[in-house]
Order: C-alpha cells, then structure tokens, then sequence
C-alpha cells in the first residue's frame, strides 16, 4: 500500500495524499491511536477534497503538529533576522529594543501558539506602569504604542507561517485596551529661536578638535539647515548634485535621502549610507521635496562650495562620494554628533533652555506661517503631511498678535 504524503497546505495542514486520493491525516495523533485521525476524503480532486476537508474540518481541526510548539524567543529571533515586508534596518532596531526591554520578561518564555490576548494586555500593561530603567519615568505615549505595534507585527508574521507558529494575531482581540495614536503636540515658544540666538550658536560651534575647516562645515550645515528646514540627518545626507545653482535663476536643492545611523551604516559600503528621507509619521519615501533657496541660503552655499573646491576638500580625489558635507576622510558625518555639538554651542552662548538642532526646523516652519504661507505649502516644504502640520503650526497662524520673536527670524 502506498505512503500517505502532506501536501503542504498551510490553511489545511492535515490534507495528505495515497496514491491519488485525498486523505485527512494527522501523524501527531495517529501514534496515539492507530486509524484515529486517518480518513479519506474519497475524491482525486484537489477542489473537491478542499471543500470536504472545509467542511468537515475547518472550523473544528485538532491543533497543528508538534512543529508549532515554538517559543516567543525562538520566534521572534527568527523574525529579526527575515522580517516580513521591506522594512528598514532602523525599524528592525527600533522592534528588536522593544521586544527585549517591554515585551521579553513576560513572552520569551511562552509558546507563540499559547499566547492570548490576556498576555498581550499584560504586556500592556506593564508598558504602560512600569518606570524605564534608563530614564526612571513612565513610558510616554509613543513609546507605549510602540510596543504594541512590535507585538502586533510580530504576532502578524507568525500568522503568516501557521504550519510553524500559530493562525491568527492575538493583537488583533484587545479591544480597548489597544493604545490610541499619539498626539501630534503643537510647537511651543521654548522651541523657537529668534534671529540673534542663532547667529549666537552658529559663532559658538566647534568640531571638538579645533579644526577651522571643520567648524566652518558645521556652521555652513546650522544655517542651511535653518534657512531651509531641513532635518540635520537630511543636511548631511546631501550631494553635490543636489544642489542647483545659475545665475539669473533661483537656486534650489533637491531633499530625497537622510543619514543612516552611524551603527547601522559600513563607513567603507557607500550603499549603506543614505535611506530615502521620510515623511509624515516615519513612511519612508514620501518625504522628497525640492525647494527653492531663499537667497541667504544661496549666498551660504556659494561661498561654501567656492571654498571647498578652492582649498580641494570638495575636490574628487578627497571627496570621492561627492558628499555635500564630507568629514576629514571624505565621509559622512555623523548626525547625533553634529546635533550634540549644536545643543553644546547654544549652552556656550548662553541660551539657558536647551536647544535642539531640530528647533531650526521649527523655526523655520514658524517663520513661514508667520510670513503669510499657507499651511499646506508649509507641508510641502517640509515633507510634512498637511494634517501633521495644521496640528503644529496653526496655532501660530492664528494668533491676533504675532510673535516678535519669530516673525522674521529665518535666515533669509
């Protein structure tokens, strides 16, 4: 007599083959009794054999064999390593800290198959009263989503494999208890600067080493940043060829990649360095733009690149990449650097809240709305989506009387 052989449906995974008949088999329990979970389905018809075993069986199937028996650890290892969709390495990063400071002490342990929504809850849960040991305070609201978004597209893929894990997402059963979208907060008056602060931090920074051709980098990288607003990641992520300069035409720059972190780039793999820059809510893609240069930024950038060609730092032999902003060996700087070193000048001026390079973006922003600039326009600018940005910056439109401190504080 011939051997029964599984045929490998995922949906039916007790659909076999004898000979040319189509049989229900489960091999786990037919050790236990013999000729108990074997039976024909009496059709050669693939069709007719899925629709009886539907039938039959669909809605009330013994468990899947042994091979779901898989422990959230092992799982969620394999995850990391083939996440399912295109997802970007800093992404990866962001589920994998999750999993192993929120999600871990309570899941590692638990077969995928056996975890239910009360443990989902429980996981919750602790997010959501359970201080960070890195900053002693509770979790804010973006990071308590985040975890339930790391265990929702976790659970998604095990779904997608149910001969190895589990049919369906426990996720997707908690009801209330899933945690809102954050608010998106409106920008505040400490996260503006006035004229004569940014002149202030852009006279105060230093490279750490006392490099003059390095520091004048970071203050050409501060002003266009702010006269542009674009985010610093996305300053040092510019080409020479993002750049379009004529003369008796507006300039403009094209804005379509951002710095990878430094961890998850190799300073010798070009192709490791830049992600296309992103748009509202971290999508990847949409934030490319291209924006016309007002004509302080154009007199920045022209001195900029006459002086890095003149004294050859810009020049192909030690740029080879034709980076806009190389450091010393012809690289990409490091953005969290930068940003520190811009936090440290602000100090060093005497500005006495602290300063974040990202407040430039927002003074820009401002300053637009302030000019007169419709919303939806400051969007674009931005790469913003225009909901995101009424939410920040309406506010600011609408107030009867303008704020001295922004109005005209861009540099222009």
């Amino acid at each position: 007599m011939s051997e029964i052989v599984p045929v490998g449906d995922p949906l039916r995974p007790h659909l076999a083959l004898r000979g040319n008949v189509y049989y229900y088999y489960n091999a786990e329990r037919l050790g236990e009794r013999a000729g108990a979970t074997k039976h024909t389905l009496g059709t050669r018809v693939r069709e007719e054999a899925e629709e009886l075993y539907d039938e039959r069986y669909g809605s009330h199937a013994p468990p899947l064999p042994t091979g779901r028996r898989v422990k959230c650890r092992s799982a969620f290892a394999a995850w990391s390593e083939n996440p399912l969709g295109k997802r970007d390495p800093a992404t990866v990063d962001k589920h994998v800290t999750t999993w192993n400071v929120w999600i871990a002490p309570i899941l590692d342990g638990v077969v995928v198959a056996d975890v239910t929504p009360k443990k989902v809850i429980q996981v919750l849960d602790r997010a959501r009263t359970v201080k960070s040991k890195k900053t002693g305070k509770l979790l804010s609201p973006a990071m308590h989503r985040q975890v339930y978004k790391t265990m929702s597209v976790f659970f998604n893929w095990c779904a997608s494999e149910p001969q190895c894990y589990r049919t369906d997402n426990p996720v997707a059963f908690i009801g209330d208890y899933r945690p809102p979208q954050p608010a998106i907060t409106r920008i505040e008056n400490e996260q503006l600067l006035s004229r004569g602060e940014l002149d202030a931090i852009v006279l105060k920074l230093d490279d750490g080493r006392g490099d003059p051709v390095n520091i004048y980098k970071h203050q050409v990288i501060a002003q266009l940043s702010a006269a542009i607003g674009t985010r610093i990641s996305e300053t040092l992520a510019l080409r020479l060829d993002s750049v379009e300069l004529e003369d008796g035409k507006t300039g403009v720059i094209h804005i379509d990649w951002q710095l990878r972190r430094q961890k998850q780039r190799n300073q010798d793999d070009p192709t490791t360095w830049l992600k296309p820059t992103k748009g509202a809510r971290g999508t990847i893609g949409d934030g490319k733009r291209t924006i016309a240069l007002n004509p302080f930024a154009e007199r920045v950038l022209r001195a900029y690149l006459e002086r890095g060609k003149r004294e050859g730092w810009l020049n192909e032999e030690r740029n080879r990449w034709d980076l806009l902003f190389p450091n010393s060996l012809g690289k990409p700087m490091v953005a969290n650097q930068v940003g520190t070193r811009i936090s440290k000048a602000a100090e060093a001026a005497g500005i006495e809240r602290r300063i974040v390079s990202h407040y430039f973006r927002h003074t820009y922003a401002s300053t637009l709305v302030m000019g007169g600039l419709g919303l939806e326009d400051v969007a674009e600018q931005l790469g913003h989506a225009p909901e995101m940005t009424r939410k920040r910056y309406a506010h600011i439109e609408s107030r009867e009387e303008r704020n001295d401190k922004v109005a005209g504080a861009g540099w222009q």
